[in-house]
């Protein structure tokens, strides 16, 4: 399964394969494989959307590694 996940920043930069993973080198950690993506600097944000509902409610601290930052963008303006 692929999951759409694209940089925030530089769509137009040239891309290269590479793997979307966690810091844990643990197979499970392990979002995408050879998906083409700009080469990226420490601290860009990727947008992932869609990735599962468990996505979240899966994460650990596993190795004392903290989870990822979740940021929320509702795209629909709130009813009135």
């Amino acid at each position: 399964m692929r999951f759409p996940v694209e940089p925030l920043r530089g769509v137009d930069r040239l891309r290269e394969p590479c793997v979307i993973s966690g810091p844990t080198c643990d197979s499970l950690d392990v979002i995408a494989e050879d998906l083409p993506m700009p080469v990226l600097e420490i601290g860009e944000r990727l947008l992932a959307r869609q990735i599962g509902a468990y996505t979240m409610a899966c994460s650990t601290d596993f190795n004392f590694f903290p989870r990822a930052k979740v940021i929320a963008v509702n795209v629909e303006r709130a009813a009135d």
